[in-house]
């Protein structure tokens, strides 16, 4: 039996203090959009069965950016009071948020506009076909030796699926953490898809990061 839909959580709290313009860099232009816009149109043609994106730092203007996307039953905005936290307080923000019960949920960086519509729902596809799973993410890295060994090398990249198997132990991360540790712990259980491609991990993190996503404008 095909699972109920899968949630997509977008994390878009936080003060990107490595940027160093003045503006935020979640409304910097991007593609006649802001980054996060970009983000968030791509999630809401995706397959996911709903969009919620976590919000803290300049609230009022992602506010303002977002209302000019075509209204959306699909899409839901959470304000994350305690943002300044770290990240863990955004990723939990946005969980609770998302009615239960869910089988799985996957989240999304706010400042990663490169993710495509085809990658978010590959994973969605993966997790159709492999539901025992524990994660799904893309691996950012190349095989090696023959294609028979078909032995990989990479780091995780994004976006990632947490199963209902991970809930616990993804809400009790605390502090400014992802949930890097548990995909640490289960990395060798996950579902990896391999990516031919790593232009859509580029995570706009600094101008310089900015600079580079320009490069893909078109």
């Amino acid at each position: 039996m095909k699972e109920m839909g899968i949630p997509g959580i977008i994390l878009a709290a936080g003060p990107g203090t490595r940027f160093s313009l003045p503006m935020y860099k979640l409304l910097m232009p991007f593609r006649g959009k802001t980054i996060l816009n970009g983000v968030v149109k791509t999630a809401l043609v995706s397959e996911l069965e709903s969009v919620w994106v976590v919000i803290g730092h300049e609230k009022e203007m992602i506010w303002k950016a977002l209302y000019s996307l075509p209204p959306s039953k699909r899409l839901h905005i959470i304000e994350n009071p305690d943002y300044l936290k770290g990240r863990a307080s955004s990723l939990r923000c946005g969980f609770e948020a998302v009615p239960k019960p869910v089988e799985h949920a996957m989240f999304l960086l706010g400042d990663q506009p490169l993710v495509t519509v085809e990658l978010i729902n590959q994973l969605i596809q993966a997790v159709e076909e492999n539901p025992d799973k524990p994660l799904f993410f893309p691996l950012k890295g190349h095989r090696l030796g023959s294609a028979a060994t078909k032995m990989i090398s990479g780091e995780k990249g994004n976006p990632i699926v947490y199963s209902q198997l991970l809930f616990d132990e993804l809400i009790g991360i605390e502090g400014d953490k992802s949930g890097f540790k548990v995909v640490e712990k289960y990395f060798d259980e996950a579902h990896q898809l391999v990516l031919k491609d790593s232009t859509s991990q580029l995570n706009v993190n600094s101008y310089e990061d900015y600079l580079e996503l320009l490069k893909h404008e078109a």
